[in-house]
């Protein structure tokens, strides 16, 4: 998955025109695939709250990263409204609504669009279903457990969801090790077995706090699939 973030914005080639070219000279180099781009400045830029001008500025930006996207194979853009962005308000989640509208008229219909929240499922779903043009759900699980959600309510927009962060949280807590949280991995996967929906997987481990990050990722992918195996 490729991170736009704040800190990495203006040198960042993705937000680059041709910036395509660089990218995928270094994932020739080492042998990699990218599949989804996660916009993740817009946790703290909150395109919510900018003004005309700006916005017009954000969205000119996005179309660039969507070219740019479609030349690497990406196929999904994630859009996390949440936390500094999420649309707590009707008001927020109206002004969201019309601003998924309009990016999605911009937007190559190779790319699909998921939106990232931390909203309660049913007002996530009440969202989706207002939206007119296709956007979809991007489901992080640690997320969800952080915010204590019921995966049976979450389950209802299923149907919406393409892209799952495979992540662990303490309740009202940090990301830790898988299985060290209150994820429900279990719950989730005897769920999706059973699905007929094909969904695409990105790790979001918490870091190595000894600065061994493969050694960290290795250790939750092996957590997984003992899971998978004694299902």
């Amino acid at each position: 998955e490729w991170v736009v973030s704040k800190d990495n914005f203006d040198k960042n080639p993705i937000c680059q025109i041709n910036g395509h070219k660089i990218i995928k000279s270094c994932l020739n180099k080492n042998k990699i695939k990218c599949r989804s781009v996660d916009l993740d400045f817009i946790v703290k830029e909150n395109p919510l709250k900018f003004s005309e001008k700006k916005l017009d500025t954000f969205i000119k930006k996005i179309e660039i990263i969507s070219i740019n996207a479609i030349q690497i194979g990406v196929k999904h853009l994630i859009f996390p409204f949440l936390e500094n962005s999420t649309p707590d308000t009707k008001q927020k989640r109206k002004k969201l609504i019309l601003l998924l509208n309009l990016i999605t008229k911009k937007i190559p219909n190779k790319l699909f669009i998921s939106i990232e929240s931390d909203l309660k499922p049913s007002i996530l779903l009440e969202i989706i279903k207002k939206i007119k043009n296709k956007i979809f759900i991007n489901y992080d699980i640690g997320n969800s457990a952080s915010k204590n959600y019921d995966f049976n309510e979450e389950k209802k927009y299923f149907r919406f969801v393409k892209n799952i962060h495979l992540k662990d949280r303490i309740k009202n807590g940090a990301t830790v090790r898988f299985g060290q949280g209150n994820a429900n991995f279990k719950k989730m996967f005897t769920f999706l077995i059973k699905d007929k929906n094909r969904y695409d997987f990105n790790l979001q481990p918490a870091r190595s706090k000894n600065n061994e990050d493969i050694k960290e990722i290795k250790l939750n992918i092996r957590y997984i699939e003992s899971l998978l195996f004694n299902l």
